[in-house]
């Protein structure tokens, strides 16, 4: 079957994007399953997951194992390589949008096996832990957990001393340019505290990215913990 002399696989990604463009789906974090797209059009469970498919790779929905497939509704990706050395700060105001934090918490705590393992520290050595949550035009859009050893950020550091940006301040105050990072995705529901604070339903989807970001020596500088709203932004590697 084809419409307009196309592919009937064109057709159905073109209607799907129109309705989650025109905000038919506003109220929902996840497109319909493909068996459910299958029966409402009409047409073989094979065209609407190549239809899915070009919605994906426009960077309208994320398909997620095990989650189900999530409707972005942004212009943000979450980016590999260079990319990822950039603060959020300034996305953000490449967006035109305005950046902001509406939630800060910082912490003296003694490093646990993991952080110890992947900072490089003694387990016991005092680390700083900031949780922030980021926001575009004031949205929440990631909740941060960022874990750093004294040794690094001063026994003297503050969020008042920090200020917006956690990457700036390292560059500016401690003369440290973060070159390369190394990181893991997993796709996971929200646990209730972070909920509230991303304005999300308990248990809804989101990406887990956990990070370890080095300088130009390859010591690791920050390693950090971001759970990121997937109606708002979406992965994409260049390779």
């Amino acid at each position: 079957m084809r419409r307009r002399n196309e592919p009937l696989y064109l057709v159905i990604a073109k209607e799907l994007k129109e309705e989650i463009l025109n905000g038919k789906f506003s109220k929902e974090e996840k497109l319909p399953s493909e068996t459910k797209l299958r029966d409402n059009l009409g047409v073989s469970r094979t065209t609407v997951r190549e239809a899915v498919g070009i919605l994906e790779r426009d960077g309208l929905v994320n398909r997620v194992h095990g989650v189900g497939t999530i409707i972005t509704r942004s212009r943000f990706q979450l980016s590999g390589g260079k990319q990822r050395l950039r603060s959020f700060t300034e996305l953000i105001e490449e967006q035109k949008m305005r950046p902001g934090t509406n939630f800060k918490n910082f912490v003296w705590n003694k490093a646990d096996s993991k952080a110890a393992q992947v900072l490089d520290v003694k387990v016991g050595s005092p680390i700083a832990v900031i949780e922030r949550v980021r926001t575009g035009d004031g949205r929440p859009m990631i909740y941060t957990i960022d874990q750093i050893s004294s040794s690094i950020i001063g026994d003297n550091f503050s969020l008042q001393k920090m200020g917006e940006s956690l990457f700036a301040y390292l560059k500016e105050e401690k003369g440290i340019i973060l070159t390369d990072s190394e990181l893991i995705i997993r796709a996971s529901g929200v646990e209730d505290k972070i909920a509230a604070y991303l304005e999300l339903k308990p248990e809804s989807p989101v990406l887990s990215v956990e990070e370890t970001y080095y300088d130009n020596h390859h010591k690791p500088i920050i390693y950090c913990v971001n759970i990121y709203r997937t109606d708002r932004y979406f992965f994409k590697v260049n390779i």
